[in-house]
């Protein structure tokens, strides 16, 4: 078969690794039909060029509605990082390859703001990363890759590294606190066009979860698709939203809300409590091109153009237990989740899916539950349109996604190695990537001599 077929077919394979459809087992194989075509390739970039196209175009299909023209150039961007995997391939050892993957994979998730979705780590079934608690999602791409070589090498290792992959600490937990989460499943376009029927279905189905007696409740990113308060603005007041509180749910209400800056907005966590309402947290990475404007370019996402908020200042304190608010994008940097994580028994991440499909959602929810293993804390998870849930410090779900969930929520304050050394992994794959390259540079020289 010839090189660029099997380039093409690796990047297939990989993409039908993530979640939707998530045949994970393909991980552990997928990129050997590439690593034998670099063998004898001329050109390894144009082969890693050629995989990276495939594998993203492939695994992020669900961008292209939005913008077809933002969803090739993305593509284009992140496909260079495996061109540059296939210019490395043809000049260090093999051995250093899993190294060299990582240190990129690394790079592309903080470079010009970072975009570190569909790692290779993120294939795995949560039950199968526990890896991640001691050296983050970057470790569990190191194993993946390291089989993939030792496969296309005919070794025995290959043997080795799936196993060690499941590896991972106990989960040790202090109390619970009893959470609810709702998801409306609002259209993306219907929820900024109909603020009142996105309110009423929040509110219908919070009522009907009343009676199991939750501490809190939790609604989605933008539940309400519009600033509480604001004259002329949308009929929906703080103060009603108080009354319900206090007089139905008997709990307090954490939910998204869109808070007026200026003439932007930030994306924003309101807690509704007694009679007061009031922000706990403002979203700081906010989507590159979707919310808000980069390049010039006007941001494609439905709802307004939002600005970076400075985050919070210390976790939310509600029965007791100290909660830390992410608001989607953001559970996509581990440093993100683990700043937050740090002063905190549990995590809350609050997110609109309805906008990826049914495949993105599904990769975000393995996104959310890698971070939850990786710092060690519980996280409830609120998502319009994706998966609603409950997921405890190892990853797993505590209740099956739904509509309304109400869950016990693990407390936990304990720090994980990955917390302690979040960058050791990649930074030790970038010295050992550069160490090889400079080594291999070197011997040549001599040869050349």
């Amino acid at each position: 078969m010839k090189p660029l077929l099997l380039a093409a077919l690796s990047g297939l394979l990989a993409a039908l690794a993530l979640p939707g459809p998530g045949l994970w087992p393909l991980a552990f194989v997928a990129w050997v039909p590439l690593l034998i075509g670099l063998r004898t390739a001329r050109h390894g970039a144009r082969l890693g060029l050629c995989a990276g196209v495939v594998f993203f175009g492939v695994a992020l299909r669900w961008l292209a509605p939005l913008s077809l023209p933002g969803f090739v150039a993305l593509v284009v961007y992140l496909s260079l990082f495996l061109g540059a995997f296939g210019a490395l391939a043809r000049r260090v050892p093999a051995h250093v390859l899993p190294f060299a993957f990582v240190a990129l994979e690394w790079t592309r998730g903080w470079a010009f703001s970072g975009f570190g979705w569909a790692s290779l780590g993120y294939s795995l079934p949560p039950w199968l990363s526990g890896l991640a608690a001691f050296g983050g999602v970057a470790l569990v791409s190191l194993a993946i890759v390291a089989t993939n070589v030792a496969l296309a090498s005919r070794s025995y290792l290959a043997l080795l590294f799936p196993p060690l992959l499941a590896l991972g600490p106990g989960a040790r937990t202090e109390g619970t606190l009893r959470v609810a989460a709702i998801n409306a499943g609002v259209g993306p376009h219907e929820k900024w066009n109909n603020v009142h029927g996105a309110m009423t279905a929040h509110v219908a189905l919070t009522d009907r979860i009343a009676g199991a007696k939750p501490a809190l409740y939790v609604w989605p990113e933008t539940a309400i698709p519009a600033a509480l308060d604001v004259p002329g603005a949308t009929p929906i007041r703080s103060m009603a939203l108080s009354r319900r509180v206090r007089e139905v749910w008997g709990a307090p209400l954490l939910l998204g809300i869109p808070e007026p800056a200026g003439a932007s907005f930030f994306n924003a966590a309101a807690l509704v409590e007694g009679e007061r309402v009031f922000v706990v947290y403002r979203k700081r990475r906010l989507v590159p091109f979707g919310e808000r404007r980069a390049l010039g370019f006007a941001p494609v996402l439905p709802g307004p153009e939002f600005v970076p908020g400075e985050g919070a200042r210390a976790p939310l304190v509600v029965d007791g237990a100290k909660l830390a608010v992410l608001i989607c994008f953001e559970d996509l940097f581990g440093d993100d989740a683990l700043a937050r994580a740090a002063d905190a028994d549990a995590l809350v991440v609050l997110t609109n899916d309805a906008w990826l499909g049914s495949a993105g959602a599904a990769q975000h929810l393995v996104v959310t539950q890698l971070r939850a293993i990786e710092a060690g804390r519980s996280i409830v998870r609120a998502a319009n349109r994706g998966a609603t849930t409950v997921i405890d410090p190892r990853g797993r779900l505590l209740v099956a996604p739904g509509e309304a969930v109400v869950a016990e929520l693990p407390r936990s304050r304990v720090r994980t190695l990955y917390s302690r050394a979040p960058d050791l992994v990649p930074l030790a794959c970038v010295a050992a990537t550069l160490g090889a390259l400079a080594w291999t540079m070197s011997r040549r020289r001599r040869e050349v001599r």
